[in-house]
């Protein structure tokens, strides 16, 4: 062989090496946007789950969802009844006995 026909076959080879690569790469990026895309419809699609049972605990005053809710973020609910006003605060000094007398 000559030495045109050798420097044509390693060109030929390396050509095609780079092609793959190419190839390859261009492959890795179209299936991670078809993931991306995917990963968030699945995140829309749970959104709108959640949005239309939150609306329906609302609609039905579903206290337990909410308090369930609260508790998996980790937040304490408290209720105050009608009568859990401010606590009375301790004030020294003269104080009053039975009889009125200071």
């Amino acid at each position: 062989m000559s030495p045109n026909l050798d420097n044509y076959k390693d060109w030929q080879e390396y050509l095609q090496v780079q092609i793959e690569k190419e190839i390859a790469k261009l492959t890795t990026i179209e299936v991670e946007e078809k993931w991306q895309e995917w990963k968030a419809s699945q995140v829309d699609r749970q959104a709108a789950a959640q949005k239309e049972e939150i609306a329906a605990a609302v609609r039905s005053r579903n206290t337990s969802f909410f308090m369930s809710s609260a508790f998996s973020l980790g937040i304490n609910v408290v209720f105050k009844g009608p009568f859990d006003g401010p606590h009375p605060v301790s004030v020294t000094g003269k104080k009053c006995t039975a009889s009125g007398v200071r």
